[in-house]
């Protein structure tokens, strides 16, 4: 298919219509070269000639063709603005197929091309083919109903389509979504490609659920359903009986999505979801019902996905499967898959999970193996505290950590030597949200930053003063000598040792603080906390996409080494005067480099030209 051919089409569509988008011409297209090829109709060629009144031929020709197919019925009809340039349009559309063989394949190819296009294709929003193709293969529809409560454009129910036919198997296709244009599309992409039976209905998957029987979901054998990121709902009840898990928060539609697809489940159903990120480590409400899914046993897998998939959108996604009756090897467990490198660049700024990735995940989940940081299977009482983010579970033993290069840590080792977690011996408490109106060079408070810690050391003098008007129990930030600060935000982690007494003395939110109690050594703790055993274990419980966040309770579990503080006191104190005597030969080597410096200067004859202020 020539591509340019098919933009400068696409540019010819421009104000053709009032709102719809441009791909909704291009479908009605092709639905009539369809039925031209297969009952003759020269569809095109009634409304290229009506010259009077096109918009009334063309609802005469859809009511035609959904009185001769049911399933087309209800096809939505398009809001014309120049009637002249659509029949342009379709005259060289008309054209262009007759050289297409492959209709179905022409439509995955103008999708693929509007939705990475600005204007009024912006809302085609799409899930990536190769999404498609995992979560239909992992599913593995045999025969039975599949349903996709937000099928945008049918991707995956033409997917799910093709898996059982080539098995020769029989699937009931059903659907729904919120854009009628979506509706029109998916109907026809499906009448295209040969399936006659599907029921594809609009509405809103939270506030009109289409598939009900009895005021209760419908129940399928299979299910998908990508819904679209970040968005919000409202609450209003739960009259079809979906929440029994609890009732997601408001800012969590991903959630309500998820809890809907398993309500919609048969009792041996099995489902997939795709999920951002942040739903599966959100605290509160989120976390209770993620737990009560968990202990009912319905989630099989979680798998990350590489970033980049959505044309839209550089947010890692992950793929939940869902599963209510686990054969007995895999009750109580879940399998965790890392396949965030499993890409291939199919363009700008473009990717798919590729062919050799999409077989590892697929082969990984069906023979339920683990692979060291790739896969591993975690007991649902091992979870922690319902963190469902692969990354919480899967790591490679390899790290590379500053100044010691790459390294490897045997977690094997670890579990056998004597330590306590960090929480016994030391309080933490976090940093002050402070607002940048407040920064005021006499202000009466310093607040630490992450940039006033330069390779494990303080740098007090440079610290920003506050003027901080709203009242606060200054007790709650306030850091003392002694105390420890470590980075909490982004991917290095910063240890620096308090070492001055300022009872204004604050730090950001950016870190967290550690008051040591009477069995820890501050000097030794942060010597521990920049080694590469603790860094290394640290780093593994980053959560987030954008901005990893180090989570308070993962810092408090970190094991530590629980030796007396004598020992303590005397490992840090070695080191602080093996570091003294580095740090003098270290200066005493760069005054050395600074006077060979000066002397080439003066073989060059520049030494007249310019003076060295405080020269010791």
């Amino acid at each position: 298919m020539e591509t340019k051919r098919l933009h400068e089409l696409i540019g010819s569509l421009r104000d053709v219509t009032q709102r719809d988008p441009e791909i909704l011409p291009f479908i009605f297209g092709v639905l009539f070269k369809q039925l031209e090829r297969t009952e003759g109709n020269d569809y095109f060629g009634r409304l290229t000639r009506e010259e009077e009144n096109i918009e009334l031929e063309l609802h005469k020709v859809l009511t035609e063709i959904e009185h001769g197919h049911s399933e087309l019925s209800e096809i939505n009809y398009l809001q014309i603005k120049s009637v002249k340039k659509l029949r342009r349009f379709w005259l060289e559309l008309d054209r262009y197929l007759n050289e297409v063989t492959d209709l179905s394949l022409f439509i995955d190819h103008l999708i693929d091309e509007l939705s990475s296009m600005g204007g009024k294709t912006s809302n085609l929003s799409p899930t990536p083919p190769s999404i498609n193709n995992l979560a239909i293969q992992l599913i593995n529809p045999n025969n039975g109903n599949f349903h996709d409560s937000m099928c945008g454009l049918g991707g995956s129910l033409l997917s799910a389509y093709k898996h059982a036919s080539m098995k020769e198997e029989t699937l009931q296709l059903t659907g729904q979504d919120n854009n009628l244009v979506n509706v029109s599309i998916t109907k026809i992409r499906l009448f295209i490609e040969g399936v006659k039976d599907a029921d594809i209905k609009f509405g809103d998957i939270i506030s009109s659920p289409q598939f009900v029987e009895n005021k209760r979901l419908e129940k399928f054998d299979y299910v998908f359903i990508d819904p679209p990121f970040g968005l919000s709902w409202r609450p209003e009840g739960d009259q079809y009986n979906r929440f029994v898990f609890g009732t997601p928060p408001s800012s969590k539609m991903e959630l309500a999505v998820l809890t809907h697809a398993l309500v919609s489940l048969k009792d041996k159903g099995r489902a997939a979801v795709i999920m951002s990120g942040g739903v599966l480590y959100a605290g509160g409400a989120s976390a209770k019902i993620r737990q009560n899914i968990i202990d009912l046993d319905y989630l099989e897998a979680v798998i990350t996905l590489p970033s980049n998939l959505y044309q839209n959108t550089a947010l890692q996604t992950h793929l939940i499967m869902l599963n209510k009756d686990k054969h007995s090897e895999r009750r109580n467990e879940i399998l965790f898959i890392n396949g965030e490198e499993l890409y291939q660049e199919i363009g700008k700024r473009k990717r798919a999970i590729s062919e050799k990735g999409m077989q590892k995940i697929i082969d990984t989940y069906r023979s339920w193996k683990v692979e060291d940081g790739f896969s591993k299977i975690v007991r649902n009482t091992e979870l922690n505290e319902s963190n469902l983010l692969p990354s919480q579970y899967i790591y490679s033993n390899r790290l590379t950590i500053e100044p010691f290069g790459d390294i490897e840590v045997s977690m094997d080792k670890i579990e056998e030597i004597n330590t306590a977690p960090l929480g016994d011996f030391v309080k933490l408490f976090r940093g002050y949200n402070v607002s940048p109106s407040d920064e005021d060079t006499e202000g009466q408070y310093k607040v630490v930053k992450a940039s006033d810690v330069q390779e494990g050391q303080l740098h007090y003098e440079n610290v920003t003063r506050y003027n901080i008007s709203k009242n606060f129990n200054i007790e709650d930030y306030n850091l003392k000598k002694g105390d420890l600060l470590i980075t909490v935000r982004g991917r290095s982690i910063k240890v620096a040792h308090v070492d001055v007494e300022d009872e204004h003395l604050l730090f950001s939110q950016n870190f967290l603080g550690i008051r040591c109690g009477e069995l820890i050594d501050p000097q030794y703790l942060k010597l521990y906390l920049e080694s590469p055993v603790a860094q290394f274990i640290l780093t593994s419980k980053l959560s987030g996409t954008t901005i990893p966040v180090l989570n308070r309770k993962d810092l408090e579990q970190l094991p530590l080494l629980n030796i007396p503080l004598e020992e303590q006191k005397k490992i840090a104190q070695r080191t602080e005067e093996r570091h003294a005597k580095l740090r003098s030969e270290l200066q005493r080597i760069r005054n050395e480099m600074m006077l060979n410096k000066k002397q080439s200067y003066e073989d060059m004859g520049l030494a007249d030209l310019f003076s060295i202020e405080n020269e010791s």
